[in-house]
């Protein structure tokens, strides 16, 4: 007998591009797994500037666009409260996957079953890291949101425990649907053609953008929690016995980038920093092939997307012990103490100037790609979906 394909709206309306950092890749890349799936029948709610930035949605799933464009976050939750519900009903949706974190305060979800994706807890974890408006905002609708969810989707275990714990939300009502790597890198495991093509196209990328030497690669916007620092201060040791290598920062402007320059300048090391903004993807790509490794410091992540971007590229991994990162990076990569600069130093030293170590390091990463796999979390994540149509 042939399954009923199940009406699944997502909510992408609070998805600014380029504003959100690794919750809209992880977003795009499930709107593009799930459009694989022949038992869902996609519909993706967004803003225009969204559509415009991803073309490719509209041969993906049926697309509606808000009426507005909403860079101002009272805007985007005037839609999710009045056009959202409005346009999920005239949709007869079985399902609406909420991937914004929070849910809207009425009509969810029509009469749809509402799903919504947590990505992390920091504003609860940790709520000295927000301002008083925005941690009073989430403090209230984050555990409503949990509680008025038929489920509760993270991204890891640790994230998984959080929400149990801090939001009272019955352990069989989350679930760990985590991202995957569908495909094997061209860099790393493609044919010699490919490899061929992938390096060619790494060394005009760091033509471009005049790196020489080896790159010590973290794409993180300079929020706090991401303790740039910790690697600026670890950078004179390590210039002492690799002069010619380089940090390289990407990612759209954030809040600490004038203190990272600061402190670079009264270290000295102002000139083995680079920060190149936000890139092209392929250019970032071409940035993890080439990369000496991946360093993540970050004090605080529900999943950390680029250390699987690392691990898919075969990239050794340095990453700070904190938070969802051990779940994350197991034995595939070495652990840190994130407040540490003398033991990063000490890592990234050892890593430049030991080939051993780093193909050690490259090898255990490209194993733990295969831990995060899409032929995994889509077929449960489509299983939820046809369970709560049918309940």
């Amino acid at each position: 007998m042939t399954t009923a394909r199940v009406r699944v709206g997502v909510n992408l309306l609070w998805l600014v591009p380029g504003v959100v950092g690794g919750s809209e890749d992880y977003a795009l890349s499930l709107v593009r797994e799930l459009a694989r799936s022949d038992e869902v029948d996609l519909v993706v709610f967004c803003q225009p500037a969204l559509r415009e930035a991803y073309p490719d949605l509209d041969d993906l799933a049926t697309v509606i666009a808000g009426p507005g464009r909403g860079q101002v976050r009272w805007v985007r939750l005037f839609w999710e409260n009045s056009w959202l519900p409005y346009r999920a009903r005239r949709m007869h949706l079985d399902v609406l996957h909420h991937l914004g974190g929070t849910l809207p305060f009425v009509g969810a979800g029509g009469s749809a079953r509402s799903v919504l994706t947590v990505y992390d807890l920091q504003p609860l974890v940790h709520p000295e890291r927000f301002g008083p408006i925005k941690r009073l905002w989430l403090r209230a609708v984050l555990p409503r949101s949990a509680h008025r969810a038929r489920m509760v989707l993270t991204l890891s275990e640790h994230v998984r425990q959080q929400v149990v714990s801090h939001l009272g939300t019955p352990a069989e009502q989350v679930l760990v649907a985590p991202p995957g790597v569908r495909t094997a890198c061209p860099a790393t495991a493609g044919s010699g053609e490919a490899r061929t093509a992938a390096a060619e196209a790494a060394a005009a990328t760091r033509a471009r953008y005049g790196l020489t030497g080896p790159l010590l690669l973290y794409p993180a916007i300079s929020y706090a929690h991401k303790n740039h620092d910790v690697l600026v201060r670890a950078l004179p040791a390590v210039i002492a016995h690799h002069p010619d290598a380089t940090l390289v920062l990407t990612g759209r402007p954030g809040p600490n980038d004038e203190h990272i320059d600061e402190l670079a300048r009264s270290l000295g090391v102002d000139g083995a920093v680079r920060r190149l903004g936000r890139i092209p993807r392929s250019d970032l790509d071409a940035l993890f092939d080439t990369a000496a490794g991946l360093v993540f410091p970050s004090i605080h992540e529900g999943f950390g997307l680029p250390l699987l971007e690392a691990m898919a590229r075969g990239r050794p991994i340095l990453a700070a012990d904190a938070s969802a990162i051990p779940e994350i990076v197991g034995t595939n990569g070495l652990l840190l103490g994130p407040d540490d600069p003398e033991a990063w130093a000490e890592a990234i030293v050892e890593l430049l100037g030991n080939p051993a170590d780093a193909a050690a390091l490259a090898d255990a990463s490209g194993r733990g790609a295969k831990r995060f796999r899409w032929d995994e979390t889509t077929p449960t994540l489509v299983a939820l979906y046809q369970r709560l149509a049918a309940a």
